[in-house]
């Protein structure tokens, strides 16, 4: 007879008058920040640490601790990506161009489609995981990208202009058109992941089709400039 018996019975049977159960149930459960799991790991590692011998070796694992490796791994990739990024496209510009403006205004667009899009992301909350660590890096050969179109057409026709703001004119409207169908292209395909069903998969569509869209704004207004 007491197989037959809902669930809620057993657990007001199991915990007297079901109060504590009834607790449970309307309590909000929380997830651990990126800090708290931290923490949390580092004060278990420490526990761990009094207790390993050379006889009796412990290890750690579960959720938690994977989820702070591969913070940690993700982090430490992050960075070196980024710096060798940044300069072998310093080396490619040099010799691309041999001129101090064609490595210094690729340049100033990465840098301010970066800080926007990272800007972005922290604004809306947005957690950094395994997919969206290579937002950086893409964004960074998106802008180079467009910026080289403009430039190469640029330093193409100052030759035959007479000023260089002319240059600037005919360069824009023979790789304007190109660039900018090019990039709303991109970004329309990176937003269609924001239907995906995974979380991650959709932050890296969206957010990924935001910073283009700031390395078009960038390139159209700042580079000229």
């Amino acid at each position: 007879p007491e197989l037959e018996q809902s669930t809620d019975d057993v657990l007001d049977q199991l915990t007297g008058n079901g109060a504590p159960y009834q607790v449970f149930k309307e309590t909000k459960i929380c997830r651990l920040s990126n800090q708290q799991n931290k923490e949390l790991i580092h004060a278990v590692q420490k526990v761990l640490s009094d207790h390993q011998s050379d006889d009796f070796e412990v290890h750690l694992t579960g959720t938690p601790a994977l989820r702070e490796f591969f913070n940690t791994v993700m982090k430490a990739d992050l960075k070196k990506f980024l710096v060798i990024s940044f300069l072998l496209m310093l080396l490619i510009l040099f010799v691309l161009f041999r001129n101090s403006a064609g490595v210094v205004a690729p340049v100033a667009v990465v840098c301010c489609t970066l800080l926007s899009t990272l800007g972005l992301i922290s604004f809306f909350d947005v957690p950094f995981q395994a997919p969206t660590r290579i937002i950086p890096t893409f964004l960074m050969s998106v802008s180079i990208s467009t910026t080289v179109h403009i430039l190469v057409m640029f330093f193409q026709f100052r030759e035959s202009e007479k000023s260089e703001v002319a240059a600037i004119e005919r360069a824009m409207e023979h790789s304007g058109i190109p660039v900018i169908l090019t990039s709303v292209t991109t970004a329309s395909g990176l937003a269609s992941f924001g239907t995906a069903a995974i979380v991650p998969v959709q932050n890296l569509g969206l957010c990924a089709a935001a910073g283009v869209m700031f390395s078009l704004f960038y390139t159209l207004f700042l580079l000229p400039a």
